[in-house]
């Protein structure tokens, strides 16, 4: 299969994701995975198959296919620019997954890691301050889920700090404005 074949194979998976049709997205990224060559474009095959199968509540096989991305990913270190971003995207997926099973101290870990990563990269230029504030934003939502409202608060703040002039405009900022609102009320 030529990169075109791939590349074409994910802008169709995405297209289906758009609209509700996570099997027929899941249908056209398996042919993508197993290819003899490995790739970037393998890993993001990897991360939507998790996707898909986590918005079908599968969350076993999302694991299986997150997982499948981390291992794919440490094997192309060194190898291809930009692994350190994607492995920072697929822990953070698995942050999610982890999350959506209940199992919230293994997300944690997840997400304390993503954000070192994270801000390892941000400061060489390597990702842009939205990657940061999705990060804090999310490891800052699981902490107050847990009712853990001081660390919820902190990483919450910090994130208020990545955002520019627009912010009043940023469905994020309101988020993180509203759950500081709320943390504060508890005190």
């Amino acid at each position: 299969m030529k990169q075109q074949d791939i590349e074409l194979c994910i802008f169709d998976a995405r297209n289906f994701q758009k609209h509700g049709m996570y099997d027929e997205a899941i249908t056209v990224l398996l042919p993508i995975i197993d290819l003899p060559q490995k790739s970037l474009f393998q890993v993001e095959a990897l991360k939507l198959l998790s996707f898909n199968y986590r918005k079908l509540d599968d969350v076993n096989m999302a694991m299986y296919y997150i997982q499948r991305a981390l291992k794919l990913v440490i094997s192309l270190k060194g190898k291809e620019k930009g692994v350190n971003t994607e492995y920072a995207v697929c822990l953070m997926n698995k942050g999610v997954i982890n999350e959506s099973r209940g199992k919230i101290t293994n997300a944690l870990s997840d997400y304390s890691e993503t954000l070192g990563i994270f801000q390892g990269l941000f400061d060489i230029g390597e990702v842009d301050n939205g990657i940061l504030i999705n990060a804090l934003l999310t490891i800052g939502t699981a902490c107050y889920n847990k009712n853990d409202y001081l660390s919820a608060k902190k990483y919450l703040m910090d994130a208020l700090v990545y955002f520019g002039d627009d912010c009043k405009t940023d469905r994020r900022y309101l988020a993180i404005k509203n759950t500081l609102t709320e943390i504060e009320s508890y005190s």
